[in-house]
């Protein structure tokens, strides 16, 4: 009996108008943190998708463009100068990223070794800008924007 007397008095103790604040404060305080647990991530921006797409930003016709992302590639043939391919959607991108090119019978390699110490992108729209130099041997580098 005593036992359940005690649990009686602590659930009147909310009652009491004196008590009543102190009582709720706590459950308040867990209702609170739950809702912003999940909207954390909205409120930082952080669930906001990376969209990114290629542009051939040199004064050469492609054959064939690979830009390697996280979830797979974007190949793109016949890529004119100035092109722009359609922007993807992907779980996580850096501001650099491996790239392959084909003109004619050469094939030049940008080769990411890895993103140790890189911070993925924000949330936003992104374009990896191609630029091909027709030297012996051919080569590319690659730029980076971050689109409006």
């Amino acid at each position: 009996k005593e036992d359940k007397i005690v649990f009686m008095k602590r659930r009147r103790r909310c009652l009491e108008p004196e008590e009543r604040m102190n009582c709720h404060t706590g459950i308040g305080f867990l209702a609170l943190s739950l809702v912003l647990l999940l909207s954390g991530c909205e409120i930082l921006g952080l669930d906001e998708d990376v969209e990114v797409r290629v542009r051939n930003g040199s004064a050469l016709t492609l054959d064939e463009a690979t830009v390697f992302l996280f979830d797979g590639s974007v190949t793109l043939t016949d890529f004119q100068p100035g092109a722009v391919s359609e922007y993807r959607t992907v779980p996580k991108a850096y501001d650099y990223t491996s790239a392959q090119v084909v003109l004619g019978a050469d094939t030049a390699v940008l080769q990411v070794i890895d993103y140790v110490g890189e911070e993925p992108l924000d949330g936003g729209r992104y374009t990896y800008v191609l630029r091909v130099f027709n030297e012996s041997p051919l080569s590319i580098g690659m730029d980076f924007e971050k689109d409006s």
